[in-house]
């Protein structure tokens, strides 16, 4: 019987020309080794060495710095040889550490010998442009702590922990803890013990125990080798970067990786060419692979995370929606065409792309992007909102002027960040603000209930005029970044969809009375929705050729029998012709999104389709007076378990987040 495949292969590469490997023992204890062969190749030049031993460790030395190189182990006896190991790569770095730091393969490392509790220690570290350890090198960690003799001491702190969300690990990059990383029975089920620890034994092996952040433990700094050391880990292909991540995850956490890797999902412009790389260069073992496009803000608008639409290389029939639930870009490299699309919940290799540098230009203290392609106003937003901004709300319209001039840039129109959209003849800029009238091309704005987007002409002086939303033209972004903060704290994820400004779950096939309509759009961290723009969302519905009729954020079942929506604000919109009627059951606020929507009162216990919207109250205060006239606005269910009204923890609470979205939910979105 040949031997099994060695576990647990780990290598490391200094940058004094060397690379250390080391492994577990095969599971076949009825089948002994008598040697380990270890080959190391050399990617670049194809060369390869193989060293043997009876060790379960080996160092190869006088190795290129800066050079990559593959690892695998085979395990043989006499009956001859096991199965190779998964091949490792490692990167030799070229740098070193400063003092007091030591290097460990492409990472500098400090310990801090002291009593210090996980904040203080996290905030020694951060003082020195590091963090706590979160290293997967453990193993030679330990032999390196030994060597510079720190009084042996057998617990430090780790990088992670649970304080956000009980039960859910992840370390400070933001990356999930994985199972396999804890020790036997690990975590337990303390909850106060929130932050991670590392203990050492007396010989080399080591456990990942969970703590109280409050106890005292040794401190282990840890950074990058230098600090562009992310960017090495992406290969060139073309003109764009790219780094293949065979591990497994969603879609979302994918994108959280390769963010704290200084990229982002990628947005290849050659798809063909990427598909090649991955499959001559043995990129990896897995042929499918994240990308960074989908449909979740809209269902069947598939864009690139950089704004630009998904519109070549769809595997035929694609893309299907397959049970309604495939919002996020698959890319399969062993088809051609290679693109489909996948449940975003499913785990995947992915891949990340290094980001380019910012595109916007500075004007004062603002930063702009002036975007040449054809698109409405809000297909323009979104882009803008893609990018890192929104549409701009330029301070100096006359310093804009100028640089389009020097720049030949000066003969377009362009969208910016204004409308009367929510309120017709109040022209607004998206942060709020009003739009100044002088500002304003003479005899502007004209186009009454027809153009209700702000469209900036720089050869015209006043330069702004009133243009119609679903005409195309070029547009302006403005990085947003410290300036306001116009977009929902919470991101508008499936089922939910975007319109607009606004995050609105429509349920049509789930009738519901008005009040527990309300109930589960609060189960789902929503309320009844407050509806901005009547025409846009009839226009939304028209595109699936149904026109129901919904429950929506409005009632009069308060003390002093007024209509006021569910935030306490009283309800001031136009009633439908003969609405509210006399009727005193009719207590209930009602959508009816036909050719002329409208809103009309009907009794509260009829069962309807509804409406919720995310973030309705969020950010905006309520006195008690209009929370007390309404007591559908109830926020103690909300909060019960914290018995509170703070708003800050509405996401932790078990009876807001819910992502098991009944079949009838996710209908509407298909």
């Amino acid at each position: 019987i040949v031997p099994g495949v060695p576990n647990n292969v780990q290598a490391i590469g200094f940058s004094n020309g060397s690379i250390s490997v080391a492994w577990e023992s095969p599971n076949r204890s009825n089948c002994p080794v008598e040697e380990y062969d270890v080959k190391l190749t050399q990617l670049e030049y194809g060369t390869y060495q193989i060293l043997s031993t009876l060790d379960l460790g080996i160092v190869f030395e006088d190795l290129i710095p800066g050079l990559a190189y593959n690892i695998s182990v085979i395990a043989v006896n006499t009956k001859g040889k096991g199965n190779d190991t998964k091949i490792i790569s490692v990167t030799i770095p070229t740098e070193s550490c400063e003092d007091p730091f030591f290097a460990l393969g492409d990472t500098c490392y400090q310990v801090i010998v002291g009593s210090y509790n996980w904040y203080q220690a996290r905030q020694l570290c951060q003082e020195q442009n590091a963090d706590l350890l979160q290293t997967h090198s453990l193993k030679f960690l330990h032999n390196s702590i030994m060597e510079h003799q720190y009084n042996n001491p057998s617990f430090f702190w780790m990088g992670a922990s649970d304080e956000d969300e009980e039960g859910s690990w992840k370390w400070l990059s933001g990356e999930p803890v994985s199972s396999d990383t804890w020790g036997i029975r690990q975590p337990d089920y303390n909850i106060e013990k929130n932050c991670m620890q590392l203990r050492y034994n007396q010989t080399d092996h080591y456990h990942i125990l969970h703590a109280y952040c409050d106890d005292i433990k040794t401190v282990i700094c840890e950074k990058p080798i230098s600090p562009s050391n992310d960017q090495k880990l992406y290969t060139q292909i073309g003109s764009e970067h790219f780094l293949v991540v065979n591990e497994l995850m969603d879609w979302n956490s994918a994108r959280e990786i390769c963010q704290n890797k200084g990229g982002e999902l990628a947005t290849p412009k050659d798809l063909e060419l990427l598909r090649n790389w991955i499959k001559n260069d043995k990129a990896s073992n897995s042929s499918y692979f994240w990308l960074g496009a989908s449909d979740i803000e809209r269902e069947g608008n598939w864009l690139w995370l950089n704004g630009s639409i998904v519109e070549h290389g769809w595997m035929k029939g694609e893309p299907d929606n397959r049970d309604y639930d495939e919002n996020c870009l698959l890319f399969m490299t062993q088809y051609d065409p290679s693109l489909n699309d996948n449940s975003c919940y499913r785990s995947q290799s992915f891949i990340c792309e290094l980001k380019e540098d910012d595109p916007f230009f500075s004007l004062g203290n603002e930063k702009f992007l002036v975007v040449e392609e054809w698109k409405t106003w809000d297909e323009a937003r979104t882009s803008c909102i893609n990018l890192g901004g929104d549409l701009a709300e330029p301070k100096d319209l006359e310093l804009l002027k100028t640089h389009l001039s020097e720049h030949d840039q000066i003969d377009s129109d362009y969208w910016i960040g204004g409308s009367d959209s929510e309120n017709e003849g109040s022209w607004k800029w998206i942060s709020g603000a009003t739009v100044n009238t002088s500002l304003w091309i003479d005899g502007e704005p004209d186009g009454d209930e027809i153009e209700n987007c702000l469209d900036f002409q720089p050869l015209e002086d006043p330069p702004l005029n009133d243009y119609e939303c679903e005409e195309t033209q070029y547009y302006i972004c403005e990085k947003t970044e410290g300036k306001r903060n116009v977009i929902s704290d919470e991101e508008c994820n499936y089922p939910f969809e975007k319109l607009g400004s606004d995050c609105l779950l429509i349920v049509e096939n789930s009738l519901k009375d008005w009040q527990e309509a309300n109930r589960y759009c609060q189960r789902n961290n929503a309320d009844l929705a407050i509806l901005n723009d009547l025409n846009k969302l009839r226009k939304h519905l028209a595109r699936f050729d149904i026109e129901y009729n919904y429950w929506v954020g409005g009632s009069k079942l308060n003390s002093d029998r007024e209509w006021l929506w569910v935030n306490g604000d009283p309800f001031t919109e136009e009633w439908r012709d003969g609405e509210p009627d006399d009727n005193i059951k009719n207590e209930c606020l009602l959508f009816q999104a036909g050719y002329r929507p409208s809103y009309s009162a009907h009794a509260c216990g009829r069962e309807q389709s509804f409406i919720c919207k995310k973030n309705t109250i969020r950010g905006k205060s309520v006195d008690d007076s209009k929370r007390d006239k309404h007591p559908n606005y109830d926020l103690s269910s909300k909060f019960e378990k914290t018995g509170s009204l703070d708003h800050d923890k509405e996401e932790t609470t078990e009876e807001i987040v819910t992502t098991d979205f009944p079949e009838e939910v996710t209908n509407y979105f298909e």
